[in-house]
């Protein structure tokens, strides 16, 4: 066996390599490589396992297995079977997962090193039948594991020294597929021995590739000088915590730093991380409200060095692992991605003790995961087996609550505040329950159909544009049926929330209660009053203002002086009646309400207990002082200025949505979520979080990773993001897979391309993809192509290519075969000079890949001819364009929509855009003067149409389009 003194070892039977990233630091692939030629690998596979001394292995007591996988096997046209002692197992080493072995039950790897070693970690993979996401683990959650993975480092074959065990999924297959990574405290020998313990009935065991992590030569020596400690029989949280740093320590130094309880300090020679658990000085609420109150008790994100010690000591517990991240995180460790090959540490930095201490506030400890990541597991968090990296990636990044809590980061350690013995009103135990709509909790029908609350009621029957029947029971489907600003409702709500707050208070101070959607009483509704259209609602509501962000509601004027007055006048009450316990009221600034009440004048302040979540609307993938995020930006200064208390909700950011289903879309979103970010905290709104799909991860990596850490660090900048993420995750490729993304990210942010389609969701949007860009992708993406070595990285560099193929697929443009470098000569020339230049409307088309689909009609046999929308739809033409600045004359009419508003159109020249609202039943001239460069670009109109139930679309008439050159 080769050996390497002074190094930190990953003794891998993959080929691996280390590469250097400019500006960042030389990053760790294979710290260093060592080759398996001399190693001795034995397969004791079904009957042989009995030579070993030590027998069959066995499930670890008490575990119980299923007796079989999911019958469904995957093809083995490559592996390789048998069962008798096997060496030199090259289909392990051959960095692909399509060759593998397949080992019968029962299953024993035995892996002799050639000398002692000192190992920390074992990665193990199947073959190519991989399975990322659970979907159904919910279903499953009483489904017992397949069996374990354990791993065993000795001095003998039959050592019964146990490393560390992995439970195998439910439906990990027939034979098995699984992903194990097995990360422990440092052990040292010769030997490493893998077991599967399974029902002896169990089907075979595919493994296609394993890396071995760990130390020789003269660091396997050197176990006694660092160490991390952990006191005895530590909460889970902290148990992680303790883990991190000792793998992480080890990675960076090339030094064991084995896990150690206190009373063995004195054996070790060099620096000791401390793990303290703060527990006892918070054995009550009272206590643990004194101490921290008197600083015995610190809440903050900190490390602190006394000699050779580091300490890190906070409370609750996640504060603790923050500390530990970000010391890491100062280290210079990332984590890009929630698989076993997603990190990223420096090679050769050792640790900078000089940055200790540290202190720090991040600008939120608020940031909202509304979507389940437990998808990333087979089982409910750590309910079998050690966490998943697929789970660790988010918190290690920052989330700091998700739907099903805090996950690793613990909680219960936190001690409940004293009983105070108040019974909660009959008529109020639906209390305030639900996010982010829970107004049919917060009055529920059963309450307000009794015959002494009908005055809630607005129109009784469903009339211009009401849902309001209560026969039907709309109101469980969460429609805001009732006149919000009902006095008597009022008063009804604020009793409500006084008997509930005094009853069950909630701790809305940190370190208890940190995430913004707990802190309140939430009157969320999901659509305010839009649906009670009733001649009072309609006088309360005030003078209606025009809503200037467009496609995120039902009408097109703001109805939220209704909701508003109701929010203000139920935090009044409540304040009135609980002086000395002032509840917080929540409030949702959503869809119809989206803007301030500025058109009541009694609402040009709101109470200071009174939180408003606002929506996000705009653009996400341009910068706030985009022209496409005006409305939205101008909305969120005035909220700044009206409310004290503010929070944000991404409707489905990250990223699609009901319009949106395809989560191959690539979507560039750093650059626009790390302005967003700075602005959100300027204004006080960042704390908050978005929703999600998984799905969508594979193929948009860049934006999951960015999302949460520049909410941690307003600090960081888009290139700082960029450099990290594409360096960790494409690796060797990571040069032209960056240079991939930056040239749609680049081109889409500098010309203001929104690429926000209907509502809440992405598309390929007019002008986001023009022919010139996705040229440059795909030079790069077939360079990322050709350096891609490693298996994991083809792997995530086939996903992008995925998303590629999907854009080409389904482009308006229909680009299947075109060469995109050499299309020029394909599109009729535009050259307005000197001008006008009437288009042909006659010429232009109409896609069919809408969601909704094309509403649009060529009318060429009337006089004058024109496109008519009688819904959404759209209508292009590519050309090749000679740049300049042209005056843009669009002759169009228009018909009010059931709901009372004009068409909102957007007209499009390549990236140039602006929107026209034909508010005339008559021809008019629409004019604007735009910038536009030269290319293939397309030119057209682009109508949403919106309208709802009882509610048709307005209808739009486009005459024709004339270019003039400036």
């Amino acid at each position: 066996m080769k050996q390497i003194a002074g190094s930190r070892l990953h003794l891998s039977i993959r080929i691996g390599y280390a590469f250097v990233v400019a500006c960042f630091a030389a990053v760790r692939v294979s710290a260093v490589q060592l080759s398996p030629a001399n190693w001795v690998i034995y397969n004791y596979s079904g009957a042989s396992v009995s030579t070993l001394t030590n027998g069959t292995p066995l499930p670890p007591t008490g575990f119980h297995m299923m007796s079989s996988g999911n019958t469904s096997h995957i093809s083995q046209t490559i592996g390789q079977t048998t069962n008798s002692p096997v060496t030199n197992l090259t289909m392990l080493s051959d960095n692909n997962l399509s060759t593998f072995v397949t080992l019968s039950s029962p299953q024993v790897l035995l892996i002799d090193l050639g000398q002692t070693c000192v190992i920390d970690r074992v990665y193990l993979i199947g073959s190519t039948n991989q399975l990322n996401l659970w979907n159904n683990y919910q279903q499953n959650y009483a489904v017992p594991p397949l069996g374990v993975i354990a791993a065993y480092v000795g001095n003998t074959p039959t050592t019964t020294n146990l490393a560390a065990q992995w439970a195998v999924p439910y439906d990990a297959g027939s034979p098995i597929e699984t992903e194990a990574d097995l990360k422990f405290s440092p052990a040292s020998g010769r030997f490493l021995r893998i077991e599967m313990q399974q029902a002896p009935s169990s089907p075979g065991w595919n493994v296609g590739e394993m890396e071995i992590y760990g130390f020789s030569g003269s660091q396997a020596l050197q176990t006694n000088v660092n160490a991390v400690v952990l006191p005895t029989g530590a909460p889970a949280p902290l148990a992680l915590a303790a883990s991190d740093l000792s793998y992480y320590l080890g990675e960076l130094t090339g030094l064991p730093h084995p896990i150690i309880p206190p009373q063995s300090t004195n054996q070790f020679s060099g620096t000791l991380y401390q793990i303290q658990d703060l527990a006892s000085l918070a054995p009550d609420y009272q206590t643990m409200m004194a101490n921290i109150s008197n600083g015995t008790l610190p809440t903050n994100v900190s490390a602190t060095i006394s000699g050779r010690t580091v300490t890190f000591s906070s409370w609750p517990y996640r504060t603790v692992l923050w500390s530990v991240w970000e010391f890491l995180e100062r280290q210079g460790v990332r984590w890009v991605y929630p698989d076993s090959h997603g990190d990223l540490i420096p090679t050769g930095a050792g640790v900078n003790l000089s940055t200790l201490p540290f202190t720090y506030y991040p600008p939120t400890v608020d940031i909202y995961m509304n979507f389940d990541y437990n998808t990333m597991a087979p089982w409910f968090c750590g309910q079998f087996g050690s966490l998943r990296p697929g789970l660790l990636y988010f918190w290690r990044n920052r989330w700091t609550f998700s739907q099903q809590g805090y996950g690793p980061l613990g909680g219960s350690e936190i001690p409940t505040m004293p009983n105070p013995y108040i019974t909660v009103n009959s008529n109020y135990v639906e209390g305030f329950v639900g996010y982010p709509h829970n107004f049919n909790n917060a009055v529920p029908p059963r309450i307000a159909d009794l015959p002494a609350n009908t005055n809630w009621w607005g129109w009784a029957t469903t009339n211009a544009g009401s849902q309001v029947d209560p026969s039907t029971e709309a109101w469980p489907q969460n429609s805001p049926v009732v006149a919000m600003d009902n006095p008597s409702l009022i008063s009804w709500l604020a009793q409500k929330m006084t008997n509930i707050a005094a009853a069950q208070p909630l701790a809305c101070s940190y370190p208890l209660n940190i995430c913004h959607k707990l802190r309140p009483f939430g009157i969320l509704p999901i659509d305010a009053s839009v649906y009670s259209q009733d001649p009072y609602t309609i006088a309360s509501n005030g003078p209606v203002v025009p809503d200037p962000v467009p496609w995120v509601k039902e009408y097109s004027y703001s109805y939220s002086g209704m909701y508003y007055s109701m929010i203000t006048a139920v935090a009044n009450q409540a304040a009135a009646l609980s002086p000395n316990s002032v509840p917080l009221v929540g409030a949702l600034a959503y869809a119809d309400v989206f803007l301030p009440p500025t058109n009541v004048a009694a609402l040009t302040v709101f109470p200071t207990n009174v939180q408003v979540e606002v929506c996000l609307y705009g653009s996400p993938n341009t910068l706030m002082n985009s022209p496409a995020n005006s409305g939205f930006s101008n909305a969120l200064v005035t909220w700044s200025t009206v409310c004290s208390h503010l929070a944000s909700y991404d409707y489905s950011l990250l990223h699609t949505d009901w319009a949106q289903t395809d989560p191959r879309l690539p979507v560039p979103l750093v650059a626009g979520l790390v302005d967003k970010a700075r602005f959100l905290a300027k204004v006080g709104a960042l704390d908050g979080g978005t929703q999600a799909s998984l799905t969508s991860l594979p193929y948009n990596p860049w934006n999951f990773y960015a999302y949460p850490r520049c909410r941690w660090n307003t600090n960081l900048s888009a290139s700082q993001l960029e450099q990290e993420f594409f360096s960790g995750y494409f690796q060797e490729a990571s040069a032209p897979m960056l240079a991939y993304y930056q040239a749609m990210e680049n081109y889409q942010v500098s010309n203001g391309v929104s690429m926000y389609y209907t509502g809440y969701c992405y598309n390929i949007t007019p002008g986001s993809f023009p022919i010139n860009i996705l040229a440059q992708m795909q030079t790069n993406l077939a360079a990322a192509q050709s350096l891609a070595t490693n298996w994991f990285v083809q792997q995530r560099v086939a996903n992008v290519a995925a998303g590629f193929g999907w854009i080409i697929t389904n482009t308006p443009d229909n680009l299947i075969g075109v060469n995109l470098s050499s299309s020029i000569s394909n599109y009729p020339k535009l050259d307005p000079e000197p001008g006008p230049v009437s288009l042909d409307l006659s010429a232009m088309i109409k896609p069919t890949n809408n969601p909704e689909g094309n509403n649009a009609y060529w009318q060429g046999w009337q006089t004058p001819t024109d496109w008519w929308f009688g819904g959404e739809g759209q209508i292009q033409k590519i050309y090749n364009i000679t740049g300049g600045t042209f005056k843009v004359d669009i002759v169009a009419a228009g018909s009010l929509g059931g709901s009372g508003s004009w068409p909102n159109a957007m007209a499009f020249l390549g990236s140039a855009q602006d929107y026209i609202i034909a508010n005339s039943a008559n021809y008019v001239t629409y004019s604007f003067t735009n910038y536009i460069p030269s290319g293939i670009l397309d030119v057209g109109v682009s109508y949403n149409g919106p309208g709802s139930v009882g509610n048709p679309p307005s209808q739009l008439y486009i005459q024709s389009i004339t270019l003039t050159r400036q």
